[in-house]
């Protein structure tokens, strides 16, 4: 039989396990984003029916969109996490 403690322990690693792909995955998306941002859309012209204006992208801009993307995908590891915490293993492996 298991002890509660070491369920408790298992439960822990496999959840930061999780929270590091999800960080690296995150991370790497955010700054391939900002890099293609920074390629495609800086100093672009953005012309509408009473004018124009320049759009230009700073680091500024590059890191409070890498902060977010990096806290999006973070955040939204969480629920498939708790959900793959929760059931056995035997059943997770038959649903594959």
């Amino acid at each position: 039989m298991v002890c509660a403690r070491c369920s408790l322990a298992a439960a822990a690693s496999s959840a930061a396990l999780l929270s590091h792909d999800a960080a690296l995955l995150a991370a790497a998306a955010s700054l391939s984003a900002a890099l293609l941002a920074l390629v495609l859309m800086d100093d672009s012209a953005v012309r509408f029916t009473m004018g124009a204006f320049a759009l230009r992208i700073d680091g500024g801009c590059v890191l409070i969109g890498c902060g977010v993307g990096f806290a999006l995908g973070l955040l939204g590891t969480i629920p498939p996490a708790i959900r793959a915490l929760r059931i056995p293993i035997v059943n997770g492996l038959k649903a594959i």
